[in-house]
């Protein structure tokens, strides 16, 4: 982190009321953080993610693996199971946007691949890890044949491969004039041509997305953003080269792209209740059929959630209960509730977050019937500081990392954020650790400055810091600097551990130049 974003989380930090801790001679500078819900709950750092790039985060190998934007704009993921944790930085942004945030792609081998833009930027970025299961080295950026044509660029990155087991990989964005775009890339090919799949003339829809791994591509949307007119929710489906109404009743085929949201099914009818629909997730029921839970924005305070289902023939679409408000603080964006998402291996199960003594605070919600009554119980209660974004890790079992993550602290706007990224866990809780990379020569030179943070100590300080500087060498201590023989790019690593056993690996890309 820089020095400069130190000096603005203090600022923040004193201004919103936390209380600065103080470690022993010899630490490093500690940062205070919001209290978490759950002694073991683990903060992965300091930073927010945007509602529509997904997946957010992966359950793939006993690990769990997420994706979030930072304090100063870096794109970052980590990885963690029962015994360790930490990040990388794979982006240097320094583009502070919360629909930067990366959405992440487990290859057939096991390799990761994150997906990253600016907000509605020229490119849509890719990166590959190196090996399998671990996020501690990558290849270099590529981009997806998805150029800025209009005025509004690209954003919203959403991978799916299918089938699951070794198909293409299909890659879904909001594009140039708004309109939904996908490409696909076949094996370790190049990515086909980009096509326009929903549009809307002078509006941008907003979709979600679900697949049953074999074949179909499940879709909820609206028509528009709900602060730029009234929206409806709407549903489609691709097979076999067509998309289809909920009924099976053929849409377009890919020849024919794209189709208007009039084209698909409604399941929430904006002109009838007289207020803005905002989806929120889609998933399959055990029957195979959608669910989707969306957001009714009638106001600025009053804001509530739905749940829907497809029972073969027809639409059951029920209340869930009042969300409270927008979290944003500023007045032009009424319409961004706290969050809801469905247990993809579960959807009967809903993560929710809404007001609750003046606070957003996160429940788990059951409902045994379809959406006809349920039952519910807290995940946070007491917060200080509001709780919002809940996300269920995407995989098909459980991770041994942690099963669902969510942003707690202060969120102004998607430029304006002081959030952390949380993740309910039993696992031990490693020192949070942040560090940045300086060349003090300026530019790329091969000598380089490596500075650590520490943010968060508990449950123990840490006892040990140590630098693995990617060409072999290794130093201890707070700070290092270190010159690298050759150019080229380098991933030195910072291992902290604390008293327990916990450790911590934290990872930043140094470019060593000529």
């Amino acid at each position: 982190m820089s020095h400069r974003g130190l000096a603005r989380t203090r600022n923040w930090n004193v201004r919103h009321g936390l209380s600065r801790l103080a470690l022993g001679a010899g630490a490093v500078a500690l940062l205070a953080v919001p209290g978490t819900a759950h002694a073991q709950d683990r903060l992965l750092g300091q930073g927010s993610w945007s509602w529509f790039a997904e997946p957010r985060a992966v359950n793939y190998g006993g690990r769990t693996f997420v994706g979030w934007v930072d304090w100063q704009g870096h794109v970052n993921v980590g990885a963690y199971d029962q015994h360790s944790g930490g990040s990388v930085t794979v982006a240097l942004f320094q583009h502070v946007d919360d629909h930067d945030s990366p959405s992440l792609s487990v290859n057939p081998d096991g390799r990761l691949t994150v997906f990253f833009s600016h907000h509605a930027g020229s490119h849509i970025y890719y990166r590959v890890s190196e090996r399998p299961l671990d996020i501690t080295s990558w290849g270099p950026e590529m981009t997806v044949p998805a150029r800025r044509v209009g005025t509004w660029g690209n954003t919203y990155p959403t991978p799916l491969r299918l089938p699951a087991a070794g198909g293409p990989l299909w890659l879904f964005w909001r594009g140039s004039d708004w309109s939904t775009f996908f490409s696909i890339q076949r094996g370790a090919g190049g990515w086909s041509s980009p096509r326009r799949m929903i549009r809307v003339p002078g509006q941008r829809p907003y979709v979600k997305y679900a697949t049953d791994g074999r074949g179909t591509i499940h879709m909820a949307f609206t028509r528009s953003h709900p602060r730029e007119g009234r929206t409806g929710v709407y549903y489609a489906k691709y097979r076999r080269g067509a998309f289809y109404r909920a009924s099976g009743r053929r849409i377009r085929s890919v020849a024919r792209l794209p189709f208007r949201p009039r084209e698909a099914t409604m399941i929430y009818d904006d002109r009838r209740h007289r207020a803005s629909g905002w989806v929120h997730d889609i998933g399959l029921g055990a029957d195979g059929r959608p669910v989707v839970v969306y957001a009714v924005v009638h106001s600025r305070r009053r804001h509530s959630y739905r749940y829907a289902r497809w029972t073969g023939r027809r639409w059951v679409d029920g209340f869930i209960v009042r969300a409270g408000g927008t979290i944003s603080t500023t007045p032009r964006e009424w319409a961004y509730s706290g969050g809801i998402s469905l247990d993809k291996r579960d959807p009967s199960v809903a993560y929710l977050s809404r007001r609750v003594g003046g606070v957003n605070e996160l429940e788990r919600w059951h409902t045994p019937n379809g959406g006809m009554r349920w039952t519910h119980s807290a995940i946070t209660h007491g917060s200080r500081w509001g709780n919002y974004r809940p996300v269920v890790p995407l995989g098909t079992s459980p991770g041994a990392g942690g099963d669902l993550l969510w942003l707690s602290g202060y969120y102004g706007t998607y430029r304006t954020f002081r959030t952390w990224v949380n993740m309910r866990s039993e696992a031990p809780s490693p020192p949070l650790v942040a560090f940045r990379a300086a060349h003090p020569a300026g530019g790329t030179s091969r000598q380089v400055v490596l500075k650590a943070t520490v943010i968060k100590q508990a449950p123990s300080p840490p006892v040990s810091l140590e630098w693995q500087l990617g060409d072999g060498g290794t130093a201890f201590g707070r700070s290092v600097t270190h010159r690298y023989e050759s150019p080229g790019r380098y991933f030195p690593r910072l291992v902290v551990r604390d008293a327990d056993g916990a450790k911590g690996v934290y990872v930043r890309e140094v470019r060593a130049g000529r």
